[in-house]
């Protein structure tokens, strides 16, 4: 009997998913309020050096939900220009394909940088239907 029921409850799990979009980066968690990230990071260019040491971020947005709800993370990172330009560059956009949700590559001017998104689909998701159902409700 007690086979069986394990059987049962395996069988019941794997059908259940344990993904979630929520995400943890350095101390910041999706769903933060804006002055709990802000007890954590300032983003000025120090204040990012110090978050993210060894690795050269240009800057930082943070996306919140209509409730104040954090729920991404743009990080754009200089590019090399120098001796090691091609390799560095090659291994940072890949490693940032596998990190970031959405990776995207900036160019300006002489200068570029990557830019990399983490996201917590569902709390965006449910933003943009917030959003959406006001401008419908404002259009009708």
């Amino acid at each position: 009997m007690k086979k069986i029921l394990l059987g049962i409850i395996a069988i019941n799990l794997t059908f259940i998913s344990f993904t979630t979009d929520a995400f943890e980066f350095k101390g910041i968690k999706s769903g933060m309020t804006q002055k709990e990230v802000e007890k954590i990071v300032s983003t000025t260019p120090r204040g990012l050096k110090d978050w993210v040491p060894n690795v050269r971020i240009s800057g930082a947005i943070f996306h919140y939900t209509n409730e104040g709800k954090l729920w991404g993370i743009n990080l754009y990172i200089v590019k090399y220009r120098d001796t090691l330009g091609r390799a560095a560059n090659a291994g940072y956009e890949n490693a940032l394909k596998e990190f970031c949700n959405t990776y995207t590559e900036i160019i300006d001017g002489v200068n570029g940088k990557h830019s990399c998104l983490i996201k917590d689909e569902v709390l965006y998701r449910e933003s943009v239907e917030w959003y959406k159902r006001e401008l419908l409700q404002h259009l009708n």
